[in-house]
Order: C-alpha cells, then structure tokens, then sequence
C-alpha cells in the first residue's frame, strides 16, 4: 500500500510503517509531524505554551472533544522526547509534501518544521521534499493537486520496485 498522512497523522504512520515496513511500499506525507522536529528545547517549548490552554480545559464541561485534546496533551511532552528518538525506515520511501506557510506563527518554529522536513528527506536516497506553494498547513483542501500528484508518482514508482526495493530492471 501507499500510506498518506497528514499533520499528527504523521506521528501514527511513523509508528504503523516502524512495525509493518513490509506493507509499504511508499508513504506522501503531508506536512506531518516527524520525529525530527521535537527536539528536547522545542518540546519543552510546545508544552510550556499549552499549559494555559490545558488547564482552562480542564475547568470546561467534559465533551467528547474537550476529552480528545486533553488526552493528547497527556503525557505530550514525555511521547515526543521518545518519537523523537524514533526513525523512519530506510527500505520505505517517502515524498514530505510541506506547506509555504506552516502551522506554527513564529519564525524560529516555522523555520524548525522545514528544517526538519529536510532533514527527513536528506537522510535516505529514496525520499523528496515539496513545497505546496501558496498553502496553509491544510494542504489537502487548499492545494489537493499538490497531493494526488504526489500520490500518483508514488504508486508509479511503487510499481516499478521490486519487493526487495530494488528498481526493476529496464526492458530490453
């Protein structure tokens, strides 16, 4: 299959293509979360700033929504330290799709999100980096052409692998 996540979805296909590489033969993953971006300082900032916000959650009535993000601040700070440490396997290829405007507001964390995006696609040969131009971190409604191509050029190339990795061999 050819996995397409987006945002925090990320983290989930980070962690589902780490047990069954062998499902994959390639993900698009459209300005995801990886694990390259939590570092140990932008951990610490990402929680820091959502305190405020978790703890007037907290005093909210208990909705099925309210529940959902406070479940996902849980534990936020130690996950991440952990995904960070995390790898996405080398036998998997994959196209990061990142948006020309990411999902943060400062300069410093934009600027940490495309670093590691590259970082990403800069590890492994059988990766590529695009930049959905003129797109908001909600790529999929603002510029889908951006993504079906990506999605499009992966199943090609899916099919002209091997399950070994291996490129097939041209005809003669």
């Amino acid at each position: 299959m050819v996995l397409v996540s987006h945002s925090l979805a990320g983290e989930i296909a980070t962690y589902f293509v780490r047990q069954y590489p062998h499902w994959v033969t390639g993900a698009v993953l459209v300005d995801t979360s990886l694990p390259e971006f939590y570092t140990e300082s932008e951990t610490a900032k990402l929680v820091a700033a959502n305190e405020q916000q978790i703890a007037a959650l907290e005093t909210q009535p208990q909705r099925r929504a309210t529940r959902q993000l406070l479940a996902e601040a849980d534990n936020y700070g130690s996950v991440h330290l952990a995904y960070h440490k995390l790898a996405w396997p080398q036998s998997v290829p994959a196209t990061a799709i990142v948006s020309s405007r990411t999902p943060f507001t400062t300069a410093a964390d934009a600027q940490l999100w495309r670093r590691a995006q590259q970082e990403f696609v800069s590890a492994v040969p059988d990766r590529r980096l695009v930049v959905a131009q003129h797109s908001s971190h909600d790529i999929p409604i603002g510029r889908p052409g951006v993504v079906i191509n990506a999605v499009q050029e992966m199943v090609h190339g899916s099919a002209l692998r091997r399950e070994d990795g291996q490129p097939e061999p041209a005809a003669p």
